[in-house]
């Protein structure tokens, strides 16, 4: 039986070292939109003159952005993140996980880097969510 696609029951962990060693449990998603990736440059392709084409791998990385409601528990996590290097004046890298139940698939994501944040949410009829980018060094999907 194929697993469904049910976004609701996801889980994602996120660490830090040194801040959060321990990885933290994200919640307060956005209600329309929890995460995306872009999508990303897998080989190089040319083409000769004689019409003959080579390609090669090309390393790559992961751009990954996560909305959340503005009053999520989570956007603590980044505040002390962000916080914490800015005392620093350096970056701190991250681990995480991301577990989709609907589809039976876990991602294991490594070295990660907060490349963009929304430091605070914008104010509109209601408090609107937040996103937050980060740039994964490798994102591994595996079997639940």
């Amino acid at each position: 039986m194929a697993g469904t696609i049910t976004s609701a029951n996801s889980q994602i962990f996120l660490g830090v070292a040194t801040i959060f060693p321990v990885a933290q449990q994200i919640q307060g998603y956005a209600a329309e939109d929890i995460f995306d990736t872009d999508d990303v440059e897998l080989a190089e392709v040319a083409m000769g003159l004689d019409g003959k084409q080579a390609s090669g791998w090309i390393p790559h990385n992961t751009k990954w952005r996560i909305t959340l409601m503005a009053n999520s528990p989570s956007i603590a996590f980044f505040d002390a993140w962000i916080n914490a290097q800015d005392a620093l004046q350096d970056v701190y890298t991250e681990t995480g996980i991301v577990l989709l139940k609907g589809p039976g698939r876990k991602y294991a994501m490594g070295n990660g880097t907060l490349t963009r944040g929304k430091v605070m949410p914008d104010a509109k009829k209601t408090l609107q969510p937040v996103t937050y980018e980060i740039t994964w060094e490798s994102v591994r999907p595996a079997p639940v």
